[in-house]
Parts: structure tokens; C-alpha cells; sequence
């Protein structure tokens, strides 16, 4: 099975409850480990429904953030796109976060504003992890672990580094590239 490069949000991330308990000694100390990795920040809300762990990103923040971020990382994502402004309009015309996460427009077959989930396993110690179910809007999915178109996402990896370091004059000196 194909693995590709994925960059997007997390919206959610569910842990069965049992599985947690019992490989991580105790409902206390799941909660506070996967609170520690899942929700470091306080970005997301976390609800216990009996079966699974729930941590679910909060509609505040979606609200608040999540068109001007997406205005924001588009630009440096894809720099000679042109369509960004039809996701970002179609999604301002729903004026709802929840229609938001729920809403998916795949742009060919590079996944610009589409619905993913993985499995993300979280090792306790030797011997003990739980698996976690991670969904994502996905907003670049590139190559395949071999990583046969891997040029685009490795100039999107050095202008986002070179923007965040941008007070630095050195900051033309980072490069995010293969190497070996």
C-alpha cells in the first residue's frame, strides 16, 4: 500500500477506551498521557463517551482562525495556484466551522482541501502503545514514501522555514532537501 506525505489539521483524534486503560495502568494515567501528546496546548476539547478517548479540535478556534490560516498557508504551499480563493470562498459561503470539517473539494488528484485519517500509534513504553485514530483535513499530499515527486513539498518545507526565521539574515541559507 502506497504511504504519501500528508500535511493538513488535525480535527480529531479517538483512542479506545479499554485498549488505554489497560496499556497504559489506569484510566488517570491514559488521560494524562494522551492528554500530554495529543493535547499539549489546549487546542482541543477531550470527552470520555463510555468507549473511546475524544479529543476534538475546538469550533472557537476554527471559527476564529481557520479561513485567515488557510489564506495563509496556501499561498506558501502553492505559490502559482490560482484556485485557493474557490476553497477558501466555498468555505466562507458555509459560514459554519462544523460544515467547515465536514466539507471536502479535492482539486484533481492532489488533495488540496480533502478528508483523511490515519492511525497513529502512541508507544507508552517497551512493549505498550495504544492506537489512536487521527482525522485530518488534508491540505498537501505529495509522492509516495519513495518520495518520487518530493521537489514541491521539499520548497514548501524551506519557505516555511525561511518565513518563520525571517528577522534572520541566514534565513536564505535553510534548504529542506534529500540527501544521502
Amino acid at each position: 500500500m502506497a504511504r504519501y506525505l500528508g500535511i493538513g489539521i488535525v480535527t480529531k483524534v479517538a483512542i479506545d477506551k479499554e485498549n488505554a486503560i489497560k496499556m497504559l495502568s489506569g484510566d488517570d494515567a491514559a488521560k494524562d498521557y494522551l492528554g500530554k501528546r495529543y493535547n499539549p496546548t489546549g487546542l482541543y476539547d477531550f470527552t470520555d463517551n463510555g468507549r473511546d478517548y475524544i479529543f476534538t479540535l475546538k469550533r472557537d478556534i476554527v471559527r476564529r482562525e481557520w479561513i485567515d490560516a488557510l489564506k495563509t498557508i496556501y499561498p506558501i504551499r502553492y505559490p502559482d495556484w490560482k484556485d485557493e480563493t474557490n476553497v477558501i470562498g466555498s468555505l466562507q459561503a458555509l459560514d459554519d466551522p462544523e460544515k467547515w470539517l465536514a466539507k471536502e473539494t479535492t482539486y484533481g488528484h492532489e488533495g488540496k482541501y480533502s478528508k483523511w485519517f490515519y492511525y497513529d500509534e502512541a508507544y507508552y513504553d517497551w512493549g505498550r502503545s495504544v492506537l489512536a485514530c487521527v482525522d485530518m483535513i488534508c491540505l498537501s499530499c505529495d509522492g509516495k514514501i519513495l518520495m518520487e515527486a518530493y521537489n514541491d513539498v521539499m520548497s514548501f518545507f524551506t519557505r516555511l522555514i525561511r518565513e518563520k526565521l525571517s528577522a534572520f539574515q541566514l534565513r536564505d541559507a535553510f534548504k529542506v532537501e534529500l540527501v544521502g
